[in-house]
């Protein structure tokens, strides 16, 4: 189920990143192994993708099951 997979997501992306970004991101949706995040700004959208891989990794390690292929930062 989306919904379910998107509270999954947004619930370890909340635990990944932490209180600053978390609340400066906003997960849109999660299709195909794609999640699509929006963010509040282009400082953050900047500093996220610096981190990308990094961040994308640890998604795939969480939630396995999900396969999480690909960040989409908005």
């Amino acid at each position: 189920n989306d919904i379910n997979n998107i509270i999954s997501i947004e619930l370890i992306w909340g635990k990944i990143v932490g209180k600053p970004i978390n609340n400066n991101t906003k997960i849109k949706s999660f299709k195909n192994g794609t999640i699509e995040i929006n963010v509040s700004n282009s400082v953050w959208r900047n500093e996220l993708s610096l981190q990308k891989n990094n961040l994308l990794e640890k998604l795939q390690n969480e939630e396995p099951n999900l396969n999480i292929k690909d960040i989409i930062l908005k």
